[in-house]
């Protein structure tokens, strides 16, 4: 059944094609008894994450094919957005071979925000908006990336994100 929604929707990253609403469970007990016994480690973890994410913030500025938010102090990311410039002649080539060398470095990555969820079959029964194209979110979809930033990344991860990163960066 997947295969077929897989091959049917081949713009939506198959790790997060939603076919249907409403399955997002969580068993809440476990998951307030494990925040429970983090909250002492809360505060260097946070740490931790600004720290990434400002080492990162810091070694994407310069490269002339992303687009980076402004920095805002005490931001503690849980990931690192990664966004081709939208006028990039070289845009068609950024993105594939990016998600190829990450994946050959075994570095995780995520579509933002699941791409456009409205393309998703568990939404296009719905009809919400689905006539009408969103260039924004559609963007987003075709180009958007995050890599995570978590208390378990150090700046020899950070630094290797912005080496492949600056390799498939043609201006520099």
């Amino acid at each position: 059944m997947f295969k077929k929604y897989r091959e049917s929707n081949p713009d939506i990253d198959p790790a997060f094609l939603f076919m249907t609403d409403g399955y997002n469970f969580r068993n809440h007990e476990i998951c307030a008894v494990l925040g429970l016994s983090q909250l002492k480690r809360l505060d260097k973890n946070i740490q931790i994450r600004k720290d990434n994410y400002r080492k990162f913030f810091d070694g994407i500025i310069h490269l002339t094919n992303y687009v980076m938010p402004e920095y805002q102090k005490g931001n503690s990311s849980f990931s690192f957005p990664i966004l081709p410039v939208v006028n990039s002649s070289q845009i068609q080539n950024i993105v594939p071979k990016l998600k190829e060398r990450l994946r050959e470095n075994e570095i995780e990555y995520r579509p933002i925000i699941s791409g456009n969820l409205l393309r998703h079959p568990a939404f296009k029964s719905y009809k919400l908006c689905t006539e009408r194209e969103e260039s924004n979110v559609e963007y987003l979809h075709k180009n958007g990336l995050y890599v995570g930033n978590s208390q378990f990344v150090d700046r020899k991860k950070v630094n290797h994100l912005l080496e492949i990163m600056e390799e498939i960066n043609p201006n520099v």
